[in-house]
C-alpha cells in the first residue's frame, strides 16, 4: 500500500488516501487537526466501495455501512 496524507502543525488535516498497487484507491479518510472528521471510506481492489462511515470530531456520526464485492449494500439490522 502507498499512503498520501496532509499535515498541518504536525496533525493530520484534510484527506488521507491509501492505494493498492496500480493506483487503485484502498481507503479515504478526512481529518480535521488530528481527528477523523467527515467521511471514511474503504474500497475493494476492484474499485468498488467496501465500507462507509461519517465521523464528527473523532466520533462516529453514522452507522458503518458495508458493501459486497459489486458495491451493493450488505443488509445490517
Amino acid at each position: 500500500l502507498i499512503s498520501v496524507a496532509h499535515y498541518e502543525n504536525g496533525k493530520l488535516n484534510g484527506f488521507s488516501l491509501s492505494y493498492y498497487e496500480k493506483e487503485i484507491i484502498s481507503s479515504k479518510t478526512e481529518y480535521f487537526y488530528g481527528e477523523i472528521h467527515g467521511i471514511q471510506e474503504t474500497y475493494y481492489e476492484s474499485g468498488y466501495i467496501k465500507s462507509n462511515q461519517t465521523f464528527e470530531f473523532g466520533k462516529p456520526k453514522t452507522q458503518l455501512l458495508r458493501f459486497d464485492l459489486l458495491g451493493n449494500r450488505i443488509y445490517q439490522p
